[in-house]
């Protein structure tokens, strides 16, 4: 399997786990999660690092920042 590489806003590399702030939908608030999944155009996030993708948001590479 290709891995996928992906970047964020400020042009850091993301990778399964690593804590980022994105802005809620619909909402001008900042939260807090973990990557959770990473597809070619979009990474899944968490509120916490062990959860279901499919509960959590989904948001295009651009639009998160990796915390260090």
């Amino acid at each position: 399997m290709k891995e996928i590489i992906a970047f964020d806003f400020l042009g850091e590399r993301l990778h399964f786990s690593d804590q980022v702030v994105y802005t809620e939908l619909r909402y001008r608030n900042f939260r807090k999660g973990y990557i959770l999944k990473i597809t070619p155009k979009c990474v899944f996030i968490g509120s916490e690092p062990n959860t279901d993708p499919r509960m959590g948001a989904k948001q295009f590479h651009n639009q998160v920042i990796k915390l260090k």
